[in-house]
């Protein structure tokens, strides 16, 4: 059995692509845009802090319900506060935790609604 060559190339060499990338500039017309990150990303985005809340101070309303959350896992919630609706995402270990959380910030007064985009880990 003889390795593949490459199509169009007038040498006939023996052409191995290198990357899975590499085969699928290839093979696919229009390949997705995705982002795979490499080892050296991943380990960094698992020891990566997570970003504090907006210290805007229509924040602290909803800073202050959270923290009185206990044992309840923050670490990868992200807040944000636009034109009065508070947009959750990131991920919660529990489902007990996600409706805690919207539950804490649907009882902060002066906001329109909750719009809920968190996840369940599943550790």
């Amino acid at each position: 059995m003889t390795t593949p060559t490459k199509p169009g190339d007038p040498a006939g060499k023996h052409v191995i692509p290198l990357s899975y990338e590499e085969i699928v500039r290839e093979t696919v017309i229009l390949p997705d845009s995705s982002h795979r990150p490499t080892v050296p990303e991943e380990e960094a985005a698992l020891h990566r802090k997570p970003a504090p809340l907006s210290l805007h101070p229509s924040m602290a309303p909803i800073r202050s319900a959270l923290a009185e959350l206990d044992a309840v896992d923050l670490t990868d919630l992200e807040v944000v506060l636009t034109e009065g609706h508070v947009t959750l995402s990131g991920s919660v270990a529990t489902r007990a935790d996600r409706d805690r959380i919207v539950a804490a910030v649907e009882a902060v007064p002066d906001h329109l609604g909750v719009i809920d985009t968190l996840r369940i880990r599943l550790d």
